[in-house]
């Protein structure tokens, strides 16, 4: 019996370790990435907070600063979870997770999600909320908040303007304060910008 519970407990460990491992790998290769935009002239990258790049929940600095000829962006990183998650983005400073792993379906979440109707969510069955996670406080005004989502969760969602419905956020797309993006978007974004094609 001691034998099984040793070997449980050693898989256990083995499976934690390989994901981190892959969490980190993904994330340093991101960094990477990031600073290899450097050697275009009309992208200058900073790093603010590299401590932010190894945790599993948003850290209350941008992991860099990033000015592409006149704007400057701050890029904080959000774990979203993987596949095994939905996100929902409630507001500037908040968000609801919702875990496929769940026993509950979600019907009513007009509380949860900060609208002032009710809602009726359309998530598939044995989905239910995991938890609320608090976004950095966005302080300065003259730079742009990126969230980048690291894994990226299995759909993501926020409240419109008007407070009564919600909609499926894409890449690129503005929610809030925010401008959400993937890794890789977040650096075809920052290239396209480089090159004017937003202009």
């Amino acid at each position: 019996m001691v034998e099984l519970i040793e070997f449980l407990l050693i898989s256990l460990a083995l499976v934690l370790s390989f994901i981190l491992l892959i969490f980190l790998i993904r994330r340093t290769a991101f960094l990477f990435s990031l600073l290899k935009l450097r050697k275009s002239e009309e992208i200058e990258v900073r790093l603010v907070s590299l401590i932010s790049l190894f945790l599993p929940f948003t850290a209350k600095k941008p992991l860099a600063k990033v000015r592409v000829r006149k704007k400057l962006f701050s890029i904080y990183l959000y774990h979203g979870g993987g596949r095994w998650r939905y996100v929902h983005i409630a507001s500037d400073r908040y968000t609801v997770v919702f875990s496929k792993l769940g026993g509950k379906t979600v019907r009513s979440a007009s509380r949860t999600l900060g609208t002032s109707k009710r809602v009726i969510i359309n998530l598939p069955s044995g989905v239910s909320r995991s938890k609320v996670r608090l976004l950095p406080e966005i302080k300065e005004s003259e730079a742009i908040p990126l969230l980048v989502f690291s894994p990226e969760p299995a759909e993501l969602t926020y409240v419109t303007k008007e407070r009564t419905s919600i909609k499926v956020a894409f890449t690129g797309e503005r929610v809030g304060s925010w401008l959400i993006f993937t890794k890789d978007t977040l650096l075809s974004y920052l290239d396209r910008e480089s090159r004017g094609f937003f202009d």
